[in-house]
């Protein structure tokens, strides 16, 4: 039906298109209703950010912990569980441990297990047994369910001494954003050192299996998943992108390598993630090492040395100052941020393309 043009009509203010009832006021009535503003003909289904306009709220808590993990056997992966207060389940959780270890690797794949504890999953890529350094104060960031995806995810198996990365349709991921996944239950020797928005609506996920036989991760499990360009109103979190040029990692050890990235203070907590999946390579860590330097440990499971491309990472930076060790910080939040929300207001005709 073409657009019916009204007669101009000199008024003292602006129309009220709202009859100011209890209920709200709606466009559209569902999400395939054709809208359309400035006279166009109505073509515009609602936008598919998850910006502000999608209205994903919650409160976000960083946790400064002192913890005191115990050995980790040469050659596997294995999940400790450490009381840090105030955790809920079905929080997903972003884990730094402040300090490098050679051979150790912190997968970035926590969990929440039970109220007040955390699972973090330790892999030692070595012949000998690691204990992780006594009384160093973690970080760790809680972000509620209100604020996440799930997804049931039934990964193929993973072959002995390997990394692979598997691709899983997840609705509602967002392109460019930076990615967590929590694995809803650990499984001795196996470790996720690495995930990424490979496309909108795919997440690429990368296992590790540290072991000398094959490991199928469990079928159906119930993964969380966090991807969303930014968190707003503190702001509590935002993403930066870098390009990093890293040098060769060596065979059958993991290795920490630190690159310059402007913009990131001392006491921030980030988390990152590898734009594309390298064979034999992981991510097993992350951390803010100094003012500007982001610092990487790479897992290196082969036989043979890796030297990772040069390209460009994606890094979630939550820029709130770290809170003292023994407490925490929370912030109200939503999901989204400018460019989300942006784009939603473009795809609605409401704003001009940048």
């Amino acid at each position: 039906m073409p657009v019916v043009s009204a007669a101009s009509t000199a008024t003292k203010g602006p129309k009220q298109l709202s009859d100011q009832n209890s209920q709200g006021t709606v466009l559209g009535a569902s999400s395939t209703d054709l809208i359309g503003f400035y006279g166009a003909n109505p073509g515009i289904v609602q936008p598919a950010s998850q910006g502000s306009l999608k209205g994903y709220v919650g409160v976000v808590t960083t946790y400064a912990v002192t913890l005191t993990p115990v050995s980790v056997a040469a050659n596997t992966a294995a999940e400790q569980t450490l009381t840090v207060t105030g955790l809920a389940t079905g929080q997903l959780v972003v884990v730094t441990k402040p300090t490098t270890q050679a051979g150790l690797a912190l997968s970035p794949s926590a969990r929440v297990s039970a109220t007040n504890t955390l699972a973090v999953n330790f892999a030692n890529d070595t012949a000998a047994a690691i204990t992780p350094t006594a009384g160093e104060t973690y970080l760790v960031t809680a972000i509620p369910a209100t604020m996440l995806l799930t997804a049931t995810l039934t990964p193929t198996a993973v072959g002995p001494n390997t990394a692979i990365e598997q691709q899983f349709t997840v609705s509602g991921l967002a392109a460019g954003s930076p990615v967590i996944v929590n694995k809803a239950a650990s499984q001795a020797g196996l470790a996720i050192l690495g995930a990424r928005a490979v496309a909108a609506n795919t997440l690429g996920i990368t296992f590790q299996n540290l072991t000398a036989a094959t490991i199928t991760p469990t079928a159906a499990e119930s993964y969380l998943v966090y991807a969303s360009p930014e968190i707003q109103v503190a702001p509590v979190l935002k993403t930066v992108t870098a390009t990093l040029t890293p040098t060769s990692v060596a065979a059958n050890t993991t290795a920490e390598q630190t690159f310059t990235v402007p913009g990131i203070n001392a006491n921030m907590q980030i988390y990152v993630n590898k734009p594309t999946f390298t064979t034999g390579l992981g991510i097993g860590g992350y951390r803010v090492s100094a003012a500007n330097t982001v610092a990487i440990t790479y897992v290196n499971n082969t036989s043979a040395a890796i030297v990772p491309p040069s390209e460009t990472y994606t890094i979630g930076v939550f820029p709130g100052a770290v809170p003292a060790a023994g407490s925490s910080t929370a912030y109200t939040s939503m999901n989204g941020g400018p460019t989300a929300d942006h784009a939603a207001l473009v795809s609605l005709g409401l704003v001009a393309a940048p």
